[in-house]
């Protein structure tokens, strides 16, 4: 892996845990990414 590629990766995983998913919205065979708890969240936000 290339240098610096770590940090962003690890940065990138802890953004995705803000990140609600719901299947099946607005209909079936959809999954629908809720950022929603990520812009609430200024810390998250801050990095």
């Amino acid at each position: 892996m290339m240098p610096g590629v770590e940090p962003i990766r690890q940065q990138f995983l802890d953004l995705q845990t803000h990140i609600r998913s719901i299947p099946d919205f607005p209909k079936p065979g959809i999954l629908f990414r809720d950022i929603n708890p990520l812009l609430r969240n200024p810390a998250a936000m801050d990095e």
